[in-house]
């Protein structure tokens, strides 16, 4: 695990706003998800996106007991 974080304490809806850079033949996979009961997959890239900074936004119902997480 690259990042976990700590369990989120912010009721109702959000919006996780993030910029992504993946050059060359080597990238697989970046993944986000969202760890409650289901562990849920709310972001995925792969393979060579260019060279150049991508936005991601990904809105997300929060719990109070979900973690967000980088694999």
């Amino acid at each position: 695990m690259l990042f976990r974080s700590y369990h989120l304490l912010i009721p109702g809806p959000r919006c996780l706003r993030f910029y992504y850079h993946m050059l060359g033949s080597g990238m697989v996979t970046a993944e986000l998800y969202v760890y409650s009961a289901s562990g849920k997959l709310h972001f995925e890239a792969n393979g060579d996106q260019g060279d150049n900074w991508k936005l991601a936004e990904v809105n997300i119902d929060y719990s109070s007991h979900d973690q967000v997480g980088i694999p």
